[in-house]
């Protein structure tokens, strides 16, 4: 039910999802995405992070729990046709989080096909 969940969704797009280049009508419209669900009866805080620039189905929440540890979950799927320059901007995506006199934990967890 909606109400047991904090929930945070990235719906596929045709910027996070192109079509297949060697086959253009490839492209799924409906279905795809990703999402991360977070327990609202858990004592945190969650608040969903900005990832610029990212071409791909790419989410990242950032918990907070009252001892102020933080830790960020993110998942990807990250279409294998797209090369390394959308790998690239993955990478890039998630530095920003990372570059902090004390970042937080990461979890990544996804489907990034080479």
């Amino acid at each position: 039910p909606s109400n047991q969940y904090h929930v945070f969704r990235l719906d596929r797009s045709n910027r996070t999802h192109p079509p297949d280049p060697n086959d253009p009508k490839k492209f799924r419209k409906y279905g795809g995405g990703v999402l991360i669900g977070v327990r609202t009866d858990l004592n945190v805080i969650s608040r969903k992070l900005p990832l610029t620039g990212c071409a791909a189905e790419m989410l990242a929440v950032q918990l907070t729990l009252e001892n102020g540890m933080k830790y960020v979950i993110s998942t990807c799927y990250r279409v294998g046709t797209l090369g390394t320059n959308n790998h690239d901007n993955i990478v890039r995506a998630l530095r920003p989080n990372l570059c902090k006199k004390k970042p937080p934990k990461l979890f990544l967890i996804g489907d990034s096909r080479p």
